[in-house]
Order: C-alpha cells, then structure tokens, then sequence
C-alpha cells in the first residue's frame, strides 16, 4: 500500500468498490504495508471498508503504523494477521501544528475507531500511546 494519500485513496477505494461489485460475499484480502500518511485519505478507505458488505482480511507485511494501523484493525474480526517479523505502531494523533493530542481539546476519531475495532479497552489504548510517545519509538 505504501504512504497514504488521496491518489492511493482513490485507487484503493475503487478497487474495493470493484471488488464488492464482482461479488459481495467473497473476501476481500488487504496487504499493508504503510507507514501511515494523510488522515482524511484513510479515512475514506476506512469508510469505504465499513461501507462494503465483503468480509476484509488485512494483513500487515512489514508495517503498518499510523494511519495503516488503523486500515489493519479495520479488517473483518478474525480476520487480521500480521507476519512474524511486522511492524504495527500507534501512537497519538497530533494536531496541524505538530501538536501531540494530550496538548489539545479534541484528539479526533482515530482512538475512538481503534477502540471500537478492537476488544482493546480505551484506557489501555491510551496507555500504549502514550507510552510509544514516552519512549520516543
């Protein structure tokens, strides 16, 4: 998948949207490999995964962090792997000044979609964010 932005957006949307249009019971197979990018183009795909009636199995090969950690958690539940040696970094959002979250009034949806995505409660989630930021990962 590599860096996301609106032109890989577009591209995986369409795809996706293809994908259902061949047949919306057959899974539909992601392979990320990101070291995130854009917010508002992961979002779209992100929409676009919850929007189609395909079962998702994502994979992460090598990394997904950021916002491809996000599109990995976004895959059907017991259908997320990652290979043995990948990468999958979260971490807080931060603002459009290079501002991390716990500076900020509103750290956006991002923790509260991986929250929902994942049986990982939400004072945990926080924890490991603010533990990647601690260790400067």
């Amino acid at each position: 998948m590599g860096p996301i932005d609106d032109s890989v957006a577009s591209l995986v949307i369409a795809q996706l949207l293809f994908l259902q249009s061949e047949s919306n019971k057959k899974p539909i197979h992601m392979y990320i490999n990101s070291p995130g990018g854009v917010v508002t183009a992961g979002l779209a795909i992100y929409d676009t995964m919850q929007y189609i009636l395909n079962p998702i199995c994502t994979w992460c090969v090598g990394q997904a962090a950021s916002m491809g950690s996000l599109l990995l958690a976004a895959g059907s539940p017991g259908m997320r792997h990652s290979l043995p040696n990948s990468r999958i970094m979260i971490h807080q959002p931060s603002g459009g000044a290079r501002v991390s979250a716990r500076h900020t009034s509103c750290s956006g949806p991002t923790p509260l979609i991986i929250v929902a995505l994942t049986s990982v409660p939400s004072p945990r989630t926080l924890i490991l964010a603010s533990l990647y930021s601690a260790l400067n990962l």
